[in-house]
């Protein structure tokens, strides 16, 4: 549960009058290489939610730098976040960072995204997959609404329970 301690002292400084710490919001980008068994994890209209701190770039070819040279059985691909509300859980670090030119922005643990999109066919040899911000006003409402479609899987509606009462 450590993920969780630190997110709460990160959301104090980030709420405290004076604070460098700002939420985010607009696109960022994290490049990493992902396996074939990875990427099938990902389905259009499901959501993630992050279990460990992530960063990302305001600057799509810093993240694309972080998925070049993928080892054998490995992909690159390139995340793309889309936050159009201000995120609480997306600290932009560039203003306090020692690599400023990186354009950092902080993603912490509890996050929730939706993949939107998901793109094998670029030039490039990425794999693109678009997440958007999900609040968790948005999550309590598809829940509810899940919950009266007779093709909704129990363990949705038990993970987001879960997820509520914490």
């Amino acid at each position: 549960d450590w993920p969780l301690y630190f997110t709460s002292i990160i959301l104090k400084g980030v709420n405290s009058v004076g604070s460098p710490l700002k939420c985010f919001c607009g696109r960022t980008y994290r490049g990493l290489t992902i396996t074939q068994h990875d990427l099938a994890l990902y389905k259009v209209n499901s959501l993630i939610i992050q279990k460990t701190f992530s960063s990302s770039s305001k600057l799509r070819s810093m993240a694309e730098a972080f998925a070049q040279q993928p080892e054998f059985g490995r992909m690159p691909a390139l995340f793309i976040f889309i936050m159009d509300v201000t995120n609480t859980l997306c600290i932009d670090l560039a203003g306090i960072s020692e690599y400023p030119n990186e354009e950092e922005v902080l993603i912490l643990p509890l996050s929730i995204f939706m993949v939107t999109k998901i793109d094998q066919t670029k030039p490039n040899g990425y794999i693109e997959i678009e997440l958007k911000a999900f609040t968790s006003e948005e999550l309590l409402e598809s829940t509810i609404s899940q919950m009266f479609s007779m093709t909704t899987p129990i363990n949705l509606i038990e993970s987001t329970a879960n997820y509520l009462d914490h």
